[in-house]
């Protein structure tokens, strides 16, 4: 290096040296170590995995194509450069590190397509488990039930009336089973294969009370109704999960159970209320973290089911079990709700806002 002048020009010369010429031959071989060093870590981290035979496919065969891809880039980039004249100092060294750094790359896709394959395929074994249950549910053990009732009622007509509590408290018991099981069976034709759509929640509503009418003895209803047509964005099913809130309402309440629906700017709303001892706290806290355990768990379907059809609808539920309780349900409202001002009844009044 020399100085020229009075302003500062600087010329650099470097003298060719052998030394200089193994650094690239160097980091040529080092790349490539490199590389197969962290092939060889993930087969150390995935070999325990219980996919690791499909996974270690995939990414084998990932990491050839991708390989295979950058190793012929490579050498077609060389071809180009050198028919224009340009002569590359180590061809050899760019096609290995290319060829290895696409094979990593290809590892990576490999592996990460393997993973999606395995979840697909335990989505579909999911699928077909439920399926499986479903037809179990729907045709085996509800034929049985139905012999079972049928049988111990036609015993209870024949024994002595002193003798017959224990068989109605057997054909309670199934009769909860049958309900269980058509809940299950609702579950899973609506909430699984259920998509949203424009729907009816006045309509809704009305079809679940007269349904807890039909199949119970509860008629206690204080009903406040104010939209005469309430379009919602929800799935099938709304119906069977007010029924159900509807229901355990009145199992639990002794008072009327008051129900009222009504909409805000941009939801319809149902609340369901009733002077109970209020839903255990612990049964809240599991149907909040979605987690059944062991030694906590809710009492039976009636509230997962609820919400779940309101999760699958993309709406809300909420408990309050300050006094009594009461259950508020809300939805997106449809296109089809028109833009009157926002009302609701109570006592019979129009409140507006």
């Amino acid at each position: 290096m020399f100085f020229t002048g009075s302003m500062a020009t600087v010329f650099f010369v470097v003298n060719s040296t052998p030394d200089l010429t193994t650094i690239p031959g160097l980091s040529g071989v080092l790349h490539p170590i490199g590389i197969l060093l962290l092939a060889l870590l993930y087969v150390f981290r995935y070999v325990r995995d219980p996919h690791a035979s499909e996974l270690f496919k995939t990414a084998v065969l990932g990491a050839l194509l991708f390989g295979s891809i950058f190793l012929l880039s490579s050498v077609l980039i060389i071809w180009g450069q050198e028919t224009q004249g340009v002569q590359l100092a180590t061809p050899r060294i760019i096609i290995l590190t290319s060829t290895t750094g696409g094979g990593l790359f290809g590892l990576v896709v490999g592996h990460l397509y393997g993973r999606g394959k395995i979840h697909r395929k335990e989505e579909q074994s999911h699928r077909q488990r439920l399926e499986v249950l479903n037809r179990v549910l729907r045709h085996n053990i509800r034929n049985e039930l139905n012999i079972a009732q049928g049988n111990l009622e036609l015993l209870s007509e024949e024994l002595p009336e002193s003798g017959t509590d224990e068989l109605r408290t057997a054909i309670k018991a199934l009769n909860r089973l049958e309900t269980t099981a058509e809940l299950a069976r609702n579950a899973q034709e609506n909430i699984e294969a259920g998509e949203t759509g424009e729907r009816d929640l006045t309509n809704d509503l009305q079809e679940a009370i007269a349904e807890v009418r039909a199949t119970t003895s509860c008629d206690r209803f204080t009903i406040d109704i104010a939209e005469s047509e309430l379009s919602v964005t929800a799935i099938d099913g709304v119906s069977d999960a007010l029924a159900e809130l509807i229901e355990n309402a009145c199992k639990h309440g002794s008072g009327d159970v008051e129900i009222s629906l009504f909409r805000t700017a941009d939801r319809g709303v149902v609340e369901i209320a009733d002077d109970g001892p209020g839903i255990p706290e612990h049964e809240l806290e599991i149907i909040e973290s979605g987690e059944e355990t062991q030694l906590t768990h809710a009492s039976g379907l009636g509230l997962w089911f609820s919400n779940w059809v309101v999760e699958k609808s993309n709406g809300d539920i909420e408990f309050d079990t300050d006094d009594g309780t009461t259950v508020t349900l809300s939805f997106k409202l449809g296109e089809k709700t028109d833009q009157k001002p926002i009302s609701r009844l109570e006592d019979g009044v129009p409140i507006t806002g």
